[in-house]
């Protein structure tokens, strides 16, 4: 592994707000919202402030940090709004492996990651024709997975969709934004036997910050973050310091925002609460490595 560039250090304002849109009160009500967690050797949490003090925090199975916020009761027509800001250093990460890795041993938690899901559809069979077409042109494993993501990058046309599509879809249509082909180029690597699974958080290259999303694929024990649609701004394998990660796995089956999560209680037949998030990231202060 080689580290190069900038330290950057980003402040991470995240809002959000629920608003009950009846005159019904609704119950129970539990806020989860994602806070970005650290990612050795490439992001670290500095600090953490929630804009309230009944922010408790928590780490799901996967690795993922929230910050839960209850409220037993909110009357109708009113809203509320929690939310927090972060500190966080990233840096640029380049991976550089062996040519001749060869079939590795997979831990049993990690066999999930091998196996079709939801938008991330490793069975299908033009992924399965495909996986194999390039098993057999690249049969060593870091071959294969440099040419799982340069195919990515050939087969699709970059364009945003308005929904999230997965992999199938990208694969038949040969269009699909970051969602895509992190999706398509994870199949790929699961269907190669391969364990991969998906990332998401925020990105910037030199304009404007974006939520985006790519891919990590387990090499020698460690997850290894792979970015088919920004191929070669850092090499193939590997992160820039503007990579800002913030959650691990699948969000594409979740309703509301990949961010934050909403649950309630409210009487039958009345309409669901009405979801909103805002979020900023902005530029502290350059860190260069001591």
């Amino acid at each position: 592994m080689n580290s190069r560039s900038t330290i950057l250090t980003h402040r991470v304002t995240y809002q959000t707000t629920i608003t009950n849109t009846t005159t019904t009160p609704l119950t129970n009500i539990r806020i989860f919202i994602a806070f970005p967690p650290p990612f050795q050797p490439y992001q670290q949490l500095i600090d953490i402030k929630p804009t309230s003090n009944l922010g408790q925090q928590a780490t799901d199975l996967v690795g993922n940090h929230w910050l839960e916020f209850p409220c037993h009761r909110l009357a109708g027509h009113d809203s509320l709004t929690y939310g927090y800001t972060a500190l966080v250093r990233n840096r640029s990460v380049q991976y550089q492996f062996s040519q001749s890795i060869e079939n590795q041993s997979i831990p049993k938690p990690l066999l999930v990651y091998t196996k079709p899901e939801y938008f991330i559809e490793s069975h299908h069979h033009l992924i399965k024709d495909l996986a194999q077409e390039l098993s057999q042109d690249q049969p060593g494993l870091i071959p294969f997975i440099r040419t799982a993501m340069r195919s990515v990058t050939k087969i699709l046309r970059y364009e945003p969709q308005r929904y999230e599509r997965g992999a199938a879809y990208a694969i038949e249509n040969k269009v699909g934004d970051c969602t895509e082909y992190a999706a398509l180029f994870a199949a790929l690597c699961r269907a190669r036997g391969i364990p991969a699974r998906l990332i998401s958080g925020f990105a910037s290259s030199k304009k404007k910050w974006e939520r985006h999303g790519w891919s990590e694929v387990w090499i020698r024990n460690h997850w290894i973050p792979v970015d088919p649609t920004w191929f070669g701004a850092i090499g193939w394998l590997g992160v820039t310091n503007r990579h800002l990660p913030l959650i691990i796995g699948n969000w594409m089956d979740i309703r509301s925002e990949q961010e934050f999560k909403v649950t309630w209680s409210q009487q039958p037949n009345t309409k669901a609460p009405r979801l909103n998030s805002i979020w900023k990231v902005s530029q502290v202060v350059s860190l260069h490595p001591s």
